[in-house]
């Protein structure tokens, strides 16, 4: 076995991540390697193994960390294995119309399956920037049945689209003509990093000329509500406050403040609630993220 997979599959059988994978899979699992593509963040790996169930999973890692995961049971294709996944579904929760959806960030497109084939209404768009993420998603992670299954006779129901996610919103956000979306999820990271692009306010103005006026952001963020590991979170809500009316945290677990979680950051200028849900107040003289002044790199880190 060349030596980079040996590297991988020994961090991945060490690997007792502080997010909610941890939760889910079975660290002392044997794993049966399946593929391992070349993916321009660097190499993925595609392993079958279980869960702490028992259930039969495949996972996608890349960089030794867990991107996303599917049941080979195929009555739950587009089931959902990790829980901050489900969270997105809070957009249904929000009393406003949910029919057209941008999703940036693919990976193994476990999201996309399950909104697609449990809400016939809606139509997405996906934004991968890795064309080898999609290519993988659809062989070995369910996307090519998805497809077949829930868009042969309406292809406008899932768009894919490989390019980089703020220049897509830069494109769409000026394109008077172009249909405004109901939410925006973003599910994206760079080499264990949030992407900074897409973390600064200038992505904040671009993400909500591309949102209805009722619109609604939502992001993956890991990190904490206190201490060191929370900086991210709150530079996110100092920024994003400045072009939304209303900023919201949900923690995919109940976890003390100072420990690290997946949450769903939300931003709207809808008076929603959400009842498992924190509401977020910008910080006086907060840092707020800037193309020109982003220290992403350095607090949004989830490799620490």
């Amino acid at each position: 076995m060349q030596q980079w997979l040996q590297t991988l599959l020994a961090a991945l059988a060490e690997f007792a991540g502080e997010e909610d994978e941890s939760d889910v899979l079975d660290d002392n699992a044997g794993r049966m390697l399946v593929a391992a593509p070349e993916s321009m963040f660097g190499p993925m790996l595609v392993y079958d193994t279980t869960n702490k169930k028992g259930e039969h999973l495949r996972v996608l890692s890349l960089n030794g960390m867990h991107e996303s995961a599917m049941f080979l049971d195929e009555s739950r294709f587009s089931d959902l294995v990790f829980p901050y996944t489900r969270l997105y579904d809070t957009m249904f929760q929000a009393n406003i119309s949910i029919e057209r959806v941008l999703m940036i960030g693919g990976g193994g497109y476990s999201y996309p399956k399950h909104l697609i084939s449990t809400h016939p209404e809606v139509r997405l768009d996906v934004v991968e920037i890795d064309p080898v993420m999609t290519r993988t998603a659809k062989e070995f992670f369910g996307l090519n049945k998805l497809i077949n299954a829930y868009c042969a006779d309406d292809p406008s129901r899932l768009g894919l689209i490989n390019e980089d996610g703020r220049a897509f919103l830069e494109q769409r956000a000026s394109d008077a003509d172009a249909p405004r979306y109901d939410a925006v999820l973003n599910d994206s990271f760079a080499g264990g990093v949030h992407v900074p692009s897409l973390a600064s306010l200038e992505a904040a103005q671009a993400v909500k000329r591309c949102l209805a006026p009722h619109g609604i952001y939502m992001s993956n963020i890991i990190g904490s509500l206190s201490g060191q590991d929370s900086q991210f979170l709150h530079a996110e809500a100092n920024t994003f406050a400045q072009v939304f009316d209303h900023i919201w945290v949900i923690p995919s677990r109940n976890r003390k403040d100072w420990m690290r979680d997946n949450y769903l950051f939300i931003a709207t200028d809808e008076p929603c609630e959400f009842a498992q849900g924190k509401r977020f107040a910008p910080r006086e003289n907060g840092l707020i993220i800037t193309d020109e002044n982003n220290p992403t790199v350095s607090i949004g880190n989830i490799e620490d």
